[in-house]
C-alpha cells in the first residue's frame, strides 16, 4: 500500500495545502482594503489636477482682465469676457462648464472673502481684485465622487490693476 506523503510547510508547520487555503483569506481580506486605497489615490489625484487647472484658468482670466479690451459692439463688458475666457479654458481642458462659478472681486477690504464684486471697467488704478473659479467635485470625478463627494474645487488669483 502506498501513502501519499503531504509535505510540510517548514516554517510554520502546517499542510501545504491548508496554507494556500490561508494565503487566499488573507488576499481576500487585503483586497477590498487595497482596492478602497487605490480609488482614494485616483480621485484625490484627479482633485489636484482639476484644482491646479482651475488656478490656472484664474490666472489667464485675471491677465485679460488686465487688458482692458473695449468691446467696440457694446454687447459684452470686461467681465462677461473673463468670465468667457475663463469658461473656455475650462472646457478646452475638458472640465464640464455647466456648474462652475467664477467670482471677480474686490480685494481692497480687510476681510477677502466677503468681498463685494467688482467691475473690472470702473476699477480704479491700482486696486487688487481677485479671480475666482470653482467647479464641484461631482462634476469632474472620474468615479462615483465617495471620497470627496459634495464639495467644490476652487482656484483664485489676486492680480493688482494697472
Amino acid at each position: 500500500m502506498h501513502r501519499k506523503r503531504i509535505g510540510v510547510h517548514r516554517r510554520s508547520g502546517m499542510p501545504r495545502d491548508a496554507r494556500s487555503g490561508l494565503a487566499m483569506l488573507e488576499f481576500a481580506m487585503v483586497l477590498p482594503i487595497f482596492a478602497l486605497m487605490m480609488i482614494g489615490i485616483i480621485e484625490f489625484g484627479r482633485a489636484f489636477q482639476v484644482a491646479q487647472q482651475l488656478t490656472v484658468a484664474a490666472r489667464e482670466g485675471g491677465r485679460l482682465g488686465l487688458l482692458q479690451i473695449v468691446d467696440d459692439s457694446g454687447n459684452e463688458t470686461n467681465n462677461e469676457k473673463v468670465v468667457r475666457d475663463i469658461k473656455n479654458f475650462l472646457a478646452a481642458g475638458g472640465i464640464p462648464i455647466n456648474n462652475a462659478q467664477v467670482l471677480i472681486m474686490d480685494q481692497s477690504e480687510d476681510d477677502p472673502y466677503s468681498a463685494p464684486e467688482l467691475d473690472l471697467e470702473d476699477a480704479d488704478r491700482d486696486t487688487y481684485f481677485r479671480v475666482h473659479v470653482s467647479v464641484p467635485f461631482n462634476d469632474v470625478a472620474y468615479n462615483s465622487p465617495w471620497f470627496l463627494g459634495g464639495r467644490r474645487l476652487s482656484g483664485s488669483v489676486v492680480f493688482r490693476h494697472e
